[in-house]
Parts: C-alpha cells; sequence; structure tokens
C-alpha cells in the first residue's frame, strides 16, 4: 500500500534549503545596504571637493598663495563670521570662515571625516588643487572581527 503525504525528513531537507535560501537574501540585502551608504557617502565627498574648491575659485588671491592649503586633522583657522548684508570680510577672514566651514561640514556628513588640502603652482596663473577626503565605513571591516571600520580616502585633482 502506498501512503500520502511527507516523511519527517523530507520536512527537515525542504526547512534546510529554505534556511539557506533566506540566508542568501539577508546577504543580499546586507551587501546592498553597504553598496548604497558607499556610494552616498562618495557622493557627499564629491560635493564637499567642489564645495571648497568653488570657495577657492572665490578667492583666488588666498588660493594661488597656498593660503588655502590643509593637513589631514588639522585644526584649521578660528572662525569668522562672514555671512550677513552688514559684514565685510577681508579675503583673509573669508578663507579663514570657508575652512573652518568645510571643517565642520566634512565632519557633520562623512563618518569621522576628515579632509587635506594642497596646491601647486600651474600653468598662467593658475594653481592645481589636491582634495583628499577621508572617512570610515562602518559597514565594511578590515580587522580581524566585525566592527573594525575601513576607511576610504578619495582623491580629488582639479585646476583654480
Amino acid at each position: 500500500m502506498r501512503e500520502r503525504g511527507f516523511t519527517l525528513t523530507e520536512v527537515l531537507l525542504a526547512i534546510v534549503v529554505m534556511t539557506l535560501g533566506l540566508l542568501g537574501l539577508a546577504n543580499l540585502q546586507f551587501q546592498s545596504l553597504r553598496a548604497n551608504q558607499d556610494a552616498y557617502h562618495t557622493s557627499q565627498a564629491a560635493f564637499l571637493a567642489e564645495e571648497i574648491l568653488e570657495r577657492m575659485r572665490g578667492n583666488p588671491v588666498q588660493a594661488l598663495a597656498g593660503r588655502y592649503d590643509l593637513a589631514y586633522d588639522a585644526a584649521g583657522p578660528a572662525p569668522v563670521n562672514c555671512i550677513g548684508s552688514s559684514q565685510t570680510c577681508s579675503p583673509e577672514q573669508l578663507r579663514a570662515y570657508d575652512l573652518s566651514d568645510w571643517i565642520a561640514t566634512v565632519a557633520q556628513r562623512l563618518p569621522a571625516g576628515v579632509g587635506a588640502i594642497s596646491t601647486a603652482p600651474g600653468p598662467a596663473a593658475n594653481a592645481r588643487v589636491t582634495i583628499r577626503l577621508r572617512w570610515e565605513n562602518r559597514l565594511r571591516w578590515s580587522g580581524p572581527t566585525p566592527g573594525d571600520a575601513s576607511t576610504t580616502e578619495l582623491r580629488f585633482d582639479a585646476v583654480l
């Protein structure tokens, strides 16, 4: 006589196959989240590099003299308020405002974010500018245990 239904072995095998499929889907979701966060931070870094480059172009005397140069983890100049219709700032004060505001914005938009700027003489009356931004990727680890964040650094080269 032939029996109908499933045996316990078939049910257990189906549960194992379903569990493996669900684990694969969870891993796919995690990889998607990590790629999305990486793309977001990279686009923020591009926006921040463009922002300081435009500020340097707005203050060419200070920029061409290399006064916007900044090392990683540098404290930067003391903040000066150059915003408002009643404010008039010298090029030096504008540089101080630009750098202090940019350093704060980098730290705010990128996790453990820091930036560096270097200028070098370029063709004609221009200067070559290198802007480097570094931040932690908290969903990507580099150490032996999960949670050891890896560091990403992007470099942007431009001409003033």
